[in-house]
């Protein structure tokens, strides 16, 4: 099971990250489903989509040290059934990410470095983080980041309704903001580089 980052955060959270790599008819074999999931799985349309809920639940199973059944607001938003645990999950092209925290509520992406970042800049980015994010790696940070939070909120929230302060990527973290609100919700955003994928995550207490 290719576990690539298994970390106790804060004292309250743990962050998990999975590199895909097994077929799905093993990930299948090593991961019996609860009933409730049967008929959700099947429905999934491809398997990458698979590979990626199965993936999730080991991890989640692997950082609880128990299994669970995952369920989800009306609007796409995972929780725990029946555990006051928070969770948020994402993935990328080669990683599955997961982040649990039992005092705060979590926000988690990781993204593929890629040119097409540049096509779609402007859709989240401010004029003002134009100014300095001015690379893919940066552009993904920020992209990133705003996704993770954007989980945190569940819905009435644009990305450009966050605002990314200015940071150097030999940094771990950076200041971010949301502005749509009063008083203005400010965020500390932790980040990693795994490969050729980036990895942001934060906390909002609840």
């Amino acid at each position: 099971m290719p576990i690539v980052v298994n970390n106790l955060i804060n004292g309250n959270s743990k962050l998990g990250v999975w590199k895909l790599t097994e077929a799905i008819e093993e990930l299948e074999a090593i991961f019996p489903f609860i009933p409730e999931e049967t008929t959700y799985y099947n429905n999934l349309k491809n398997d990458k989509r698979k590979r990626e809920w199965i993936v999730a639940r080991i991890l989640i199973t692997e950082l609880l040290k128990q299994r669970v059944l995952i369920k989800y607001t009306n609007y796409g938003k995972p929780y725990i059934d029946n555990n006051s645990s928070k969770i948020s999950i994402s993935h990328s092209k080669n990683h599955v990410a997961v982040i649990i925290s039992n005092k705060f509520s979590p926000g988690i992406d990781i993204e593929h470095i890629a040119d097409r970042v540049q096509k779609v800049k402007h859709k989240f980015l401010q004029t003002q983080e134009l100014e300095w994010c001015n690379n893919n790696e940066l552009m993904t940070l920020c992209w990133s980041a705003k996704e993770a939070i954007f989980k945190i909120f569940e819905k009435e929230l644009d990305f450009h309704d966050i605002v990314i302060s200015k940071f150097d990527e030999s940094d771990s973290w950076f200041n971010a903001s949301t502005n749509k609100n009063t008083p203005t919700t400010n965020f500390r955003v932790y980040f990693d580089r795994i490969e050729n994928d980036v990895l942001t995550y934060t906390f909002q207490l609840y």
